[in-house]
């Protein structure tokens, strides 16, 4: 587990606030379990450090690359994290705003993203199945009893902004010119590793008297969401 954990956040480094979330457990309960979660935070806080330190001393900005191969790099032009960075720090507010506005404007096409997009050729689902699906797996959270506290919702809750806030602000230095008005790339496959903590915080069991049914129409909209989209790949590549 923490040789897994190391590489998660050697691959991704904004993963790793989720190894904050055992802490939000009961101490006298957990006893000897916080452990392997200590192990797993000081790991992945090793990880991160070192890999950022060295990734931050390699990193060479599009504008220095030679001409006859920088059009080749997965770079914008005018992008330079340390220059970024600095900006975001001396202007925390503007940059928070600026983060705000653009989550906003991302968050239906990474919503889409989550429950209806197949591949990395935008290949989306119909409105109306993207709404169903996404009011299905809504209504299967409420059938299920709140698993967690207080506290550890409002400890899943922090993590999740944490995870939000890091992603933001890797996504500004490394994709966005230095003073841009906007951060981009907010893809809603960025967030799976966080969904199971927002299900965990919002789970209500309002709806637990109607799982049954609820459980049979979301399956019934899933397998016939799934046809759906392989009917479009189908007209769009070989119909």
């Amino acid at each position: 587990q923490i040789a897994a954990f190391i590489l998660a956040c050697l691959n991704k480094l904004i993963v790793l606030p989720i190894g904050l979330f055992p802490f939000s457990l009961n101490i006298k309960r957990a006893g000897r379990n916080l452990l392997p979660a200590v192990l797993l935070l000081v790991a992945g806080f090793a990880a991160a450090l070192f890999w950022g330190q060295f990734a931050r001393a390699a990193f060479i900005p599009y504008d220095h690359y030679a001409p006859a191969y920088r059009d080749a790099q997965t770079l914008n032009e005018g992008v330079d994290p340390a220059r970024q960075l600095a900006r975001v720090a001396a202007h925390p507010f503007e940059f928070a705003g600026i983060a705000s506005r653009s989550a906003a404007r991302a968050l239906p096409s990474a919503a889409a993203h989550i429950v209806g997009k197949f591949g990395w050729e935008k290949n989306y689902l119909h409105p109306v199945w993207l709404a169903l699906l996404g009011l299905c797996l809504a209504a299967l959270v409420s059938t299920e009893s709140p698993p967690l506290g207080p506290f550890q919702r409002a400890a899943a809750g922090g993590i999740v902004a944490v995870y939000v806030f890091l992603f933001a602000l890797t996504m500004y230095a490394l994709w966005c010119p230095v003073g841009a008005t906007e951060v981009t790339n907010f893809q809603g496959r960025y967030f799976t590793p966080i969904l199971p903590l927002v299900m965990l915080a919002v789970a209500n069991g309002r709806l637990a008297a109607k799982a049954k049914v609820i459980r049979i129409c979301a399956a019934t909209v899933l397998i016939l969401g799934n046809l759906a989209i392989i009917a479009a790949i189908m007209q769009r590549y070989y119909w």
